[in-house]
């Protein structure tokens, strides 16, 4: 069986959508899709349940003339915009054959989380996407990956690669609650256009003990203990004396959010008392004393994206 490389690692190497964006997008509930349909999309079926791997079948050998976007089932609820941390499953074929070539797990424990990226050509598709949806897009191996890049796996440029899709769930993609009032005596927090969080740490001593401040209030659900969640998060050390802070790890630079259990087992004492009780929207400062001598404090930010239900 031909193999392809991890899907959204190689549409990474697709710097625009231009050569590859459908050139009359069509518009539901005020949301433009970045594909139209077409006929040969429109080929594509799928049938059994949602979540599950579905039964796929078209005519072969099925050939695009473009990238093409159908709706197979409908879903309902809030539509994924730029950013949008989307939960879905998919399965991948090339046009030659109904023959699956990769896809995820379709393990409903432990959902997929796909940021809806028009950047990229695939992820672009989620753009107007709803929970409960399956939808199915065709496009040729290189408006997918990028020229040449599947063809050592056998794959043709100019072959088509049939994807679909089972949404989940639809998560916010940063933080987009009401701004609060700086704390004092803890790290100022500016946030770019994209929801990626930078620091400005204060020249005072750091806190001795652990401090937590809202940045953004949410106006979501509210998490509670033993719920899954999504979020994004940042850390940082804190800096010595006239010093910058050191970033030590960031979801944002993975290019995903993570989810996480709201557990005592799953995560350390700070980001527990942080995300237990806040609403989903909430952006959230935590300032942790050393977790040893001689070690600096940890400054995290958090972005309450969503519960997984």
């Amino acid at each position: 069986m031909r193999k392809i490389p991890a899907l959204f690692a190689a549409t990474a190497l697709v710097a625009t959508l231009s050569a590859c964006t459908a050139a009359r997008p069509a518009t539901i509930d005020g949301c433009t899709l970045a594909y139209d349909g077409g006929s040969t999309v429109d080929l594509v079926s799928a049938t059994g349940a949602l979540g599950a791997a579905p039964e796929v079948d078209f005519p072969t050998p099925l050939v695009t003339d473009g990238a093409q976007r159908a709706t197979l089932v409908e879903g309902s609820g809030t539509r994924a915009v730029e950013g949008s941390q989307v939960a879905a499953e998919f399965t991948i074929y090339a046009g030659g054959a109904v023959v699956p070539l990769g896809g995820t797990s379709y393990d409903a424990s432990s959902p997929t989380l796909i940021p809806a990226d028009t950047e990229n050509p695939v992820p672009t598709a989620l753009i107007c996407a709803q929970a409960g949806e399956r939808f199915a897009l065709t496009m040729s191996a290189a408006e997918a990956y990028g020229e040449g890049t599947l063809e050592t796996s056998g794959i043709a440029d100019d072959e088509t690669l049939v994807f679909v899709f089972d949404v989940a769930a639809v998560y916010l993609g940063k933080a987009d609650g009401v701004n609060q009032l700086p704390v004092d005596g803890m790290p100022t927090v500016v946030t770019a256009v994209d929801g990626t969080p930078g620091i400005s740490v204060p020249s005072s001593a750091p806190p001795t003990e652990l401090q937590i401040a809202t940045i953004k209030l949410g106006g979501g659900a509210t998490v509670a203990e033993g719920d899954q969640i999504v979020a994004h998060y940042s850390v940082w050390n804190w800096p010595a004396a006239g010093g910058e802070a050191t970033a030590s790890t960031s979801s944002w630079s993975e290019g995903t959010a993570a989810t996480f259990t709201v557990s005592s087992d799953e995560l350390p004492e700070g980001f527990l008392a942080a995300v237990t009780g806040a609403n989903v929207g909430s952006q959230l400062l935590v300032v942790s004393p050393p977790a040893a001598e001689g070690e600096a404090n940890s400054i995290m930010v958090i972005d309450v994206l969503g519960i997984v239900e």
